[in-house]
């Protein structure tokens, strides 16, 4: 997409924000996919390829009109119209098929992809992620424990208890998840 595009994608977005009668809405958002059908196609393609998926020529084009209105959903006002589109397509991507496949994402993509989108305040993003790397490194045979301690921090009742039988004492499985649970803490700063 060239720069000239790119600007008039920027005022169709703007007129986009601005109308509020529905009809004019549809006209605008339709002028706007027209002109971005071929690259939001083309990353789209290229998200398939790169983690060895595959999609029918009818599909990627049904996704690429749910992406595109997903990314303008949530475009905000100041951001290059290029670069918010291609990485919101990613992250609509990668969100998809980590829902259909149950599919693991690569930490760096996906710390990558969210430092990129919206960056809550609390630093929520951050411990979760340090959630996740400190639980790769617990033992196997401890990681049931693990998870059961993180959700006995929940508030609802249901989750306070142990899950299944994890192979050890109930002795032990106390003070071992008694053990984690400081730590856990630590890390959401409670």
């Amino acid at each position: 997409m060239n720069k000239e595009t790119e600007d008039k994608c920027q005022e169709l977005i703007l007129k986009f924000n601005r109308y509020k009668q529905e009809h004019r809405r549809i006209k605008v958002r339709n002028d706007l996919y027209e002109l971005m059908m071929e690259d939001m196609l083309l990353w789209i393609r290229s998200f398939v390829v790169k983690w060895s998926r595959f999609e029918e020529q009818d599909e990627m084009l049904s996704l690429s009109f749910d992406v595109f209105l997903f990314c303008l959903e949530n475009y905000k006002e100041h951001y290059s119209v290029i670069s918010h589109f291609y990485k919101y397509s990613r992250y609509y991507m990668m969100n998809r098929y980590a829902k259909k496949d149950k599919v693991r994402i690569p930490i760096d993509e996906l710390k990558e992809i969210m430092s990129l989108g919206v960056s809550p305040i609390d630093g929520t993003f951050e411990k979760l992620l340090t959630l996740q790397q400190f639980r790769a490194v617990v033992p196997e045979t401890h990681l049931m424990v693990w998870d059961d301690a993180v959700s006995s921090l929940s508030s609802a009742d249901r989750y306070r208890h142990k899950s299944k039988n994890v192979g050890m004492s109930d002795n032990a499985y106390n003070k071992v998840k008694a053990g984690y649970i400081p730590i856990i803490k630590l890390i959401l700063g409670r």
